[in-house]
């Protein structure tokens, strides 16, 4: 005899450890981001989340929300590359890597590039 058992996953919370590196794009026109699993898992995110611009401030620590606006979204048209280091509301601080891409006919930066693409490391994962 066959039985149907339905088995109950148990998933741990995974952890990043320090110089783990997660990458992102950020379309800018839709303000949806597609981020790796280390991305998500840096940035509190869970592999189903919607992940968009409200979301990635949501989990900015409140300190540092005027930061990451200006140093992504601010910094549209003026910057190719920005980097700056970022403490999440859970606790982590990153180092945040910014390349504001245009669009592919040009050559220099525009005022509205098609995407965001980064890299964000784990410099201190939280307590």
């Amino acid at each position: 005899m066959i039985r149907n058992h339905k088995h109950k996953i148990n998933r741990h919370k995974v952890v990043p450890l320090p110089g783990v590196s997660g990458l992102f794009s950020f379309d800018v026109e839709t303000g949806m981001t597609i981020g790796n699993g280390h991305d998500r898992l840096i940035w509190g995110l869970g592999e189903d989340e919607e992940y968009n611009f409200d979301r990635a401030m949501q989990a900015v620590h409140k300190d540092y929300k005027n930061l990451f606006e200006d140093m992504s979204l601010g910094n549209i048209g003026k910057k190719k590359n920005v980097e700056f280091e970022l403490l999440l509301k859970n606790g982590n601080w990153t180092r945040e890597k910014y390349n504001f891409v245009g669009h592919k006919e040009d050559n220099e930066i525009t005022n509205t590039p098609l995407k965001i693409r980064g890299s964000t490391t784990l410099l201190n994962k939280a307590a």
